[in-house]
C-alpha cells in the first residue's frame, strides 16, 4: 500500500500534470482517480509523513479558524477579511479563512478526502495581500494557494483574485461565468454568502487589466486556419488547431482572451485562446477535447460572451433559489425543535 501511495504522489506531483489541470473540471477528473483507488493525497502525502497532515497541523488549524471567526466578529464590513470558497462540492472545495490579526487558513477538500492544508500570515501591502505559509506550498494540481491576492469589490460582493489570475478572471466575466449565482460551481473564491446578492456592472479590478473587460461582446470570424491537428505531448489528450480571426486590438481584443464558437449553434470546443494580435487581425489556438470533434471551418463566428451564458445564468438562479429554500426549511425546523423542546 506504501508503494502504491507514492506512485500516486509521484503522478500528483508530476510536472505536466501540474502544468495542465487548471480547470475545475479536469482538477475533479483528477481527484476522482484517488477515490476510485480509495485513497486521499492526503493519504499519499501522510506515506511521506508531510506534517501540513498531521494531527497537530488538523488541531492548529481549526485553532486558527475559531480565532479567525473570532475576530471577524469584531471587524464589521471588513474589505477583505472573511470566509471564501470556490468549487464544485465534489472534487474541488477551497476554502480560505482570513483576518488581519489571525492569519489564513487554507483548505482543499474534494470526494477523495482532505487534498491540501496550510495556514499563515496575512500582510497587507497596499491593495495587496500577501500570505506566508507555514509548510510547503507547491501551486498546481489539488494542491496549492496562491501568495498573493487582491481584493476585488463587485457591488457588494468580495472577490479575492491571485495576482497571476485576472486575465482568466475577465475571460469569467465575459463568457457569462462570473457573477456566480450559487455557491457550487465557482472557480474564484468568494465571500460565503456573496453569491446571494446580484451585482450590475464591472468588477472593480486593476487598471491595468480593465482593457480585458469590453463594455460588450466583442464578435469575429476564422478567416484562415493555419494548421492541423497535432497532440501537444503525450500528457495532452486535446487537439490543437491554429486559426486566424478577422478582429484585433482596434476591435478590443488582447493576447489571453478567450472566445466561444456562436454559429454555427452547438458546438463545443475546449477552449479558443487568443495568443497574439495586431490590428484588424488576431492568431487564436483551438482546442478540441478530441479528435472526434468537429474541426474549426472558414467564417465559424466566435464572441467572447459564449453561447451557453443566458441558460446557465438561468439554471444558476434556479440552483440559488433551491439552496436559499433548503436553508430556510434547515432553520425553520431547528427553531421548531427548540420550540418543541420547552
Amino acid at each position: 500500500m506504501v508503494l502504491m501511495h507514492q506512485s500516486y504522489r509521484s503522478i500528483f506531483r508530476g510536472k505536466h500534470v501540474l502544468m495542465k489541470l487548471k480547470t475545475p473540471h479536469s482538477l475533479f477528473a483528477f481527484a476522482s482517480l484517488f477515490a476510485f483507488a480509495g485513497l486521499s493525497p492526503a493519504q499519499s502525502f501522510n506515506a511521506d509523513a508531510d506534517p501540513k497532515f498531521s494531527d497537530d497541523a488538523k488541531v492548529e488549524a481549526q485553532a486558527r479558524k475559531d480565532k479567525i471567526e473570532a475576530e471577524l466578529k469584531t471587524l464589521g464590513n471588513h474589505p477583505w477579511a472573511g470566509v471564501y470558497h470556490y468549487g464544485d462540492g465534489l472534487g474541488v472545495n477551497v476554502s480560505l479563512y482570513m483576518a488581519p490579526e489571525g492569519g489564513f487558513v487554507f483548505e482543499w477538500h474534494g470526494c477523495g478526502g482532505l487534498y491540501d492544508r496550510n495556514f499563515g500570515t496575512v500582510l497587507q501591502d497596499g491593495p495587496l495581500l500577501k500570505l506566508t505559509p507555514k509548510y510547503s506550498n507547491e501551486r498546481g494540481g489539488l494542491e496549492g494557494i496562491a501568495t498573493e491576492f487582491f481584493p476585488v469589490p463587485w457591488g457588494a460582493r468580495h472577490y479575492l483574485i491571485a495576482s497571476d489570475e485576472f486575465v482568466r478572471f475577465c475571460n469569467a466575466v465575459n463568457s457569462g461565468r462570473e457573477p456566480m449565482l450559487a455557491r457550487l460551481g465557482g472557480s474564484f473564491l468568494l465571500k460565503n454568502g456573496d453569491e446571494k446578492i446580484d451585482v450590475t456592472g464591472m468588477p472593480a479590478i486593476p487598471e491595468k487589466y480593465r482593457c480585458y473587460l469590453p463594455e460588450k461582446p466583442i464578435e469575429a470570424r476564422i478567416v484562415k486556419i493555419s494548421a492541423s491537428d497535432s497532440k501537444q505531448g503525450g500528457d495532452d489528450m486535446r487537439m490543437r488547431i491554429a486559426v486566424t480571426l478577422d478582429a484585433g486590438r482596434d476591435q478590443g481584443l488582447l493576447p489571453g482572451m478567450e472566445m466561444y464558437v456562436i454559429s454555427p449553434k452547438d458546438v463545443m470546443l475546449a477552449s479558443i485562446e487568443i495568443v497574439a494580435v495586431g490590428e484588424t487581425q488576431s492568431e487564436a489556438s483551438v482546442r478540441r477535447f478530441s479528435s472526434s470533434e468537429k474541426v474549426p471551418q472558414l467564417l465559424w463566428k466566435l464572441s467572447t460572451r459564449a453561447p451557453w451564458a443566458d441558460g446557465m445564468r438561468k439554471m444558476r438562479m434556479k440552483q440559488r433559489d433551491a439552496e436559499t429554500k433548503a436553508a430556510e426549511t434547515k432553520t425553520s425546523a431547528g427553531t421548531d425543535t427548540g420550540a418543541g423542546a420547552d
